[in-house]
């Protein structure tokens, strides 16, 4: 379960990222900086590799499975029939609300331990959010804020992707809450669907 940042006083978070930052520090040669060819042009760093494996081959295709959906009342989901579908670089998924249905998409960059995720959901976000985490041990953790309104502190989302179970894809989205921390936005549970 995530639980809530722990809150630093500025002059200690000051001092501890600048300790940071020095044990990082990649020295430069004294006599001169580091020189680059003007010609020379970078392999792009933040794109998919073939190589690069965020979701397993098992977890690709189609699953189905019910969606929850929290609003207000974190006892009473709104309940609805829910689907993903996923690729090496993308997940996309669809559930519905009020009868209307909704879709939603994940569109992934980088590598497992360094990941950007372009999402945008037709319900909580409808332009695009740049998302930040990584993949470990089967769960990719994703990381954004947003603005909840004027003279208000930004809220948190966070998204979590886990393929941990070869049977099974579970999608699960939070608001995270000034002052209270992490609170269930989203729960979809897939199973294989008739795709696979």
């Amino acid at each position: 379960m995530l639980g809530a940042m722990p809150r630093v006083p500025p002059s200690v978070a000051s001092v501890a990222g600048l300790a940071a930052l020095a044990l990082f520090a990649i020295p430069q040669a004294p006599d001169r900086p580091a020189e680059r060819d003007p010609g020379r042009v970078d392999a792009p760093t933040n794109t998919m590799t073939a190589d690069t494996k965020i979701f397993p081959p098992t977890h690709h295709g189609d699953w189905v499975g019910p969606n929850r959906l929290w609003i207000t009342d974190p006892t009473q989901p709104f309940r609805s029939d829910g689907s993903l579908q996923c690729t090496a670089d993308r997940v996309a998924y669809t559930w519905s609300y009020e009868g209307k249905e909704h879709h939603g998409s994940l569109q992934f960059h980088g590598q497992p331990a360094a990941l950007r995720a372009e999402f945008q959901d037709s319900w909580h976000s409808q332009e695009a959010m740049s998302l930040h985490g990584n993949q470990r041990d089967g769960v990719v953790r994703l990381y954004g804020t947003y603005a909840a309104g004027p003279q208000q502190p930004e809220w948190g989302w966070v998204i979590e992707l886990d393929v941990r179970d070869p049977e099974a894809f579970t999608l699960r989205m939070f608001n995270v809450v000034p002052e209270i921390g992490p609170v269930p936005a989203v729960v979809l549970a897939g199973a294989r669907g008739s795709g696979r």
